[in-house]
């Protein structure tokens, strides 16, 4: 079947003026496409159990050669639309480097379906619901950049996608749009409101504004004073996790704490992953809620 899969891909990616070439067998990858602008991307067929370490390599690999990768995995091997997975750590790596989702195939005997799955992020490591999108169309290929930070994964990396956009997020039947995160949404105790003007700004680069706003916060009187006589934060089970989610010591100066915010602002803030929302305004409302109490509680 693998190989089938491969003999329509190609036949496909020949029938466009986009895709300059293609070839076989390119070391470890299965198949090697260069579009007319000269971008060569990778793909790789799994059907067969697959290593976390085998994707990282395949990844860091192909980057290092200025080549975009894109994983294509057996549709036997993924869970059905609606299911609740825990996903292993090999899906896990390859829905966050392929921005997102993960790209599944299906073979009837005459034809290949490639269709999206994401898993949603879900608060505590509760299983993750699942949802398909709409077959992909194989000329839309192209290639990305992506920087992750996740356990597993982390770096920057030369990726591909089918340029399906965030099928997970698209508008209610009722045509309401969804919520567009966005950090003037947000303040460190939790979500607010805010009307279409605020976020209608053309030309607004989120963490330039963000730095803006919250990196000049340092020149805060309060603050100024906190950082001469800081109060020693009460060795209970609650303090002792909020500095642990910053990655700073109990013994943290002020300037600390905040430096370790802002390093931990921009890594996790959702405007900067904006294929992975849902996961990151989660992480970033665990970060802002530490900050927020560590600040209360040298007040």
């Amino acid at each position: 079947m693998k190989q089938f899969v491969l003999d329509y891909l190609a036949a496909q990616f020949s029938l466009s003026d986009r895709f300059v070439c293609h070839q076989r067998g390119s070391g470890d990858n299965d198949l090697l496409i260069t579009l007319a602008d000269h971008a060569k991307i990778a793909i790789c067929i799994v059907n067969r159990s697959i290593r976390l370490s085998e994707i990282r390599q395949r990844y860091e690999a192909n980057t290092r050669r200025r080549i975009h990768t894109l994983f294509i995995v057996d549709g036997r091997m993924v869970p059905d639309h609606a299911d609740e997975v825990n996903p292993p750590q090999w899906m896990s790596a390859l829905h966050t480097l392929t921005m997102g989702r993960v790209y599944a195939y299906w073979c009837d005997g005459r034809e290949v379906t490639i269709r999206p799955l994401h898993m949603e992020w879900r608060w505590g490591g509760s299983p993750r619901g699942v949802e398909y999108g709409d077959s992909v169309e194989v000329h839309s290929l192209r290639p990305e950049r992506l920087h992750a930070a996740t356990r597993d994964i982390d770096g920057d990396f030369a990726v591909a996608v089918f340029g399906e956009g965030a099928f997970w997020k698209q508008r209610s039947e009722d045509g309401e749009a969804a919520f567009d995160y966005s950090w003037r949404n947000w303040s460190f105790g939790g979500a607010r409101h805010s009307t279409a003007s605020e976020d209608g700004n053309a030309g607004w680069t989120p963490w330039e504004e963000f730095q803006r706003h919250y990196g000049s916060t340092g020149s805060d009187e309060r603050w100024q004073r906190s950082e001469q006589s800081p109060r020693s934060p009460r060795p209970n089970h609650n303090t002792a996790r909020h500095y642990a989610i910053l990655g700073v010591p109990l013994t943290a100066s002020m300037e600390e704490v905040k430096q370790a915010y802002r390093r931990m602002a921009r890594a996790y803030h959702p405007d900067l992953h904006p294929d992975e929302v849902d996961e990151y305004t989660a992480k970033m409302a665990e970060v802002n809620m530490a900050f927020e109490a560590i600040m209360n509680a040298r007040r």
